[in-house]
């Protein structure tokens, strides 16, 4: 068991986490995931991004957030300069598909 692994088994959402995790990891091959800042971090030719609990559900927070075009409007830049976030409930729904295409934005954005 990994870092990240570990962390999710431990999580109050940890069946939340790990659908997610899942998803990003299958978007595209190469992705790979560590532990930092105490969160998981998810790598594709560079930092992708991460997993963050929050009152209202789980930030998918993506590094360059502010480059992903974001005509729908689903992604949250809050008081940050560049990174933003696709929140999911903590009642897990949303629409998967949805999530997926940011992904491949971000991936988009890096290669």
């Amino acid at each position: 068991m990994n870092k990240v692994e570990a962390y999710i088994v431990d999580h109050e959402y940890s069946e939340l986490l790990y659908r997610l995790r899942q998803l990003i990891l299958s978007t595209t091959p190469g992705i790979t995931e560590k532990l930092a800042y105490g969160i998981p971090f998810f790598y594709y030719k560079g930092r992708l991004c991460y997993l963050h609990t929050t009152k209202s559900g789980i930030d998918v927070s993506f590094l360059k957030g502010t480059k992903i075009v974001d005509e729908l409007g689903h992604l949250e830049l809050r008081k940050r300069k560049q990174i933003m976030s696709f929140v999911v409930p903590l009642d897990g729904k949303f629409d998967e598909g949805l999530l997926r295409f940011y992904l491949q934005e971000a991936i988009a954005l890096n290669d």
